[in-house]
């Protein structure tokens, strides 16, 4: 199956500063794909070319299987980092308008938006002007004005700012419910843990370049659990001198009775459990913590970097 959305050696400078490096990206229909990166990766000029705001200097973008027109983006629903609302005006009216942007008569624009704010719990507030709303109600309005174009791929940057657990959680089911419709949706996002439950694959970008692009499983699959849980009756605390695994921290673990070993650089877990084994220490349990999001994010960037 051919790509929804797919970036070919994309380049864009500004001035000297060459925000897009050659970037290859794709993205498929009923995907969620989870954008990250430190400031200034490139990111937003991504995103940027992507809605036809700036024009890349080289490569190309195609969009539901041509090339990046205006009239596809019709199809598509962003939700910008910067928000715009017209904040003297009715949350209705503004919904509405923003819905005839996108092609809707008024009747139609109004009966979404209707269904929307009731679905997010904002009917009570549909008559308030919006400068009258709250941090978190005003970016529920801006993602029912996202959501109620009804589009097959939806750009949102940042859209949890301001919500709280509650409204999290109803973003997160709406996201995947649009998933299960087949749309697609890019999730531009510094909140890793969302992007870890959300999300289908994952391109991390750093100066413009993408250094990892790859389904969430693969992504988290392919490095190496730098700390371990070890249960042990014998005290570990002296094993941060040895001159076999490198510089490591061992702490107690927060249940008191486990101890956490820390490594700097990555070990197979087999190496560490042999030695430890070797070493004629009591070992009655040895598991992996987990590898995050975080954790791939923070090493990519600073391998990189160091």
């Amino acid at each position: 199956m051919s790509p929804l959305l797919s970036f070919r050696h994309v380049e864009k400078s500004y001035g000297s500063v060459r925000a897009l490096k050659g970037l290859n990206l794709e993205l498929r229909a009923g995907q969620v794909l989870g954008l990250l990166g430190p400031n200034g990766a490139g990111k937003s000029t991504l995103i940027r070319i992507l809605m036809d705001i700036v024009r890349p200097d080289a490569g190309s973008v195609e969009l539901f299987g041509k090339p990046l027109c205006r009239a596809s983006l019709d199809r598509v629903s962003y939700l910008p980092e910067e928000r715009g609302l017209y904040r003297k005006q009715s949350v209705m009216d503004v919904l509405v308008y923003l819905g005839t942007l996108k092609g809707q008569t008024r009747k139609l624009a109004k009966e979404r938006a209707h269904s929307w704010l009731e679905r997010v719990s904002l009917l009570q507030v549909a008559n308030h002007p919006l400068e009258k709303l709250s941090k978190g109600m005003s970016q529920k309005v801006q993602l029912v004005a996202t959501f109620m174009g009804d589009s097959e791929l939806y750009v949102l940057d940042e859209p949890f700012s301001g919500l709280d657990p509650i409204n999290l959680r109803q973003i997160r089911t709406i996201i995947s419910e649009q998933r299960a419709l087949g749309r697609a949706t890019i999730l531009s996002t510094h909140q890793m843990n969302e992007v870890e439950d959300l999300c289908d694959s994952v391109a991390l970008l750093d100066r413009g370049e993408v250094l990892i692009s790859d389904s969430l499983p693969n992504v988290l699959g392919a490095h190496h659990a730098r700390a371990f849980r070890v249960t042990s009756p014998d005290d570990l605390s002296e094993l941060c001198a040895n001159d076999r695994l490198g510089p490591l921290t061992v702490r107690r673990a927060p249940d008191g009775r486990d101890w956490v070993l820390a490594l700097v650089r990555p070990v197979p877990g087999h190496e560490i459990l042999n030695w430890l084994v070797t070493s004629g220490l009591r070992i009655e349990g040895f598991v992996p913590e987990s590898v995050t999001l975080e954790d791939v994010f923070v090493r990519a960037v600073e391998g990189r970097r160091s």
